[in-house]
């Protein structure tokens, strides 16, 4: 299992990421294999300005300690997401 920062998008002001939850599993069983895969969200990240809002499933807020133990640097990426973003649409 493994927890990663999908891809972000911009919903009016507000740029928008979801951490997804990815497992994989196989087994080699006679007569044959099997293999599963699954993928599911964990959290929503809003930035808006400088701040950014995480929020569980549920709509329950996440500290970014919480954040941080789900998907070590997603904070880190959607505040470097964003000034690139904002550095290339001043030019």
């Amino acid at each position: 299992m493994t927890v990663q920062l999908q891809s972000t998008m911009m919903v009016a002001d507000h740029k928008v990421a979801i951490l997804v939850e990815s497992t994989c599993f196989s087994q080699n069983q006679r007569p044959g294999q099997g293999l599963w895969l699954s993928k599911k969200p964990v959290a929503i990240l809003i930035k808006h300005g400088s701040n950014i809002q995480a929020l569980d499933c549920s709509g329950a807020p996440l500290t970014a300690g919480e954040v941080e133990r789900l998907c070590p640097g997603a904070m880190d990426q959607i505040a470097a997401a964003t000034q690139s973003e904002e550095q290339t649409n001043r030019h």
